[in-house]
C-alpha cells in the first residue's frame, strides 16, 4: 500500500470470540506481532446481574498504528486462542483515540452549559419585560 492509501484505509480490527479468562496484555502480544499497535480494548462485563460481571466481554476492539498491521493481522492472525477459536474482521472505521474523545466531550459539555446559559439569559428577559399583575 502506498502512504495514501494506508492514511485512509480502516487501522482496527474486531476479534471476536474471545475466552473471558485471557489477559489484556497477552492479546496485545499477540497481535503485536502483526505490527505496532495505537492501543487494544477489551470491555469488561459491568451487568452486575451477570454471572459473568467483571470477566472480558469475549472481544476486543485493536487499533494499529498503521492500516498494514490491520490487514496482517486479518490475513495471517490466530484463529485459536487458548483452544477456542475467534472471528477477526476489519473495523467500519477507526476507534477514535482517547485524545479527540475527550476533545468532542468537553466541546459537547461547552455547547451544553452555554445553552444552558442562554436560555436562563432568554428566560431572564422574558421575566423583565413581562408586565407583573398587581
Amino acid at each position: 500500500m502506498d502512504s495514501t492509501t494506508s492514511s485512509t484505509a480502516t487501522k482496527t480490527i474486531i476479534v471476536r470470540h474471545l475466552p473471558r479468562h485471557i489477559d489484556p496484555v497477552r492479546i496485545e502480544a499477540i497481535f503485536e506481532a502483526y505490527g505496532p499497535l495505537c492501543d487494544a480494548y477489551l470491555p469488561r462485563n459491568r451487568d452486575l446481574h451477570s454471572r459473568h460481571y467483571g470477566t472480558l466481554r469475549g472481544f476486543a476492539v485493536i487499533r494499529y498504528v498503521y492500516a498494514e498491521g490491520a490487514q496482517m493481522a486479518l490475513m495471517h492472525g490466530p484463529r485459536y486462542i487458548y483452544g477456542k477459536a475467534v472471528q477477526i474482521e476489519m473495523a467500519n472505521g477507526d476507534r477514535p483515540h482517547l485524545a479527540k474523545m475527550s476533545a468532542t466531550l468537553t466541546m459537547s459539555e461547552t455547547s451544553t452549559k452555554m445553552s444552558a446559559t442562554s436560555i436562563t439569559s432568554e428566560t431572564l428577559e422574558t421575566l423583565e419585560t413581562t408586565p407583573q399583575s398587581t
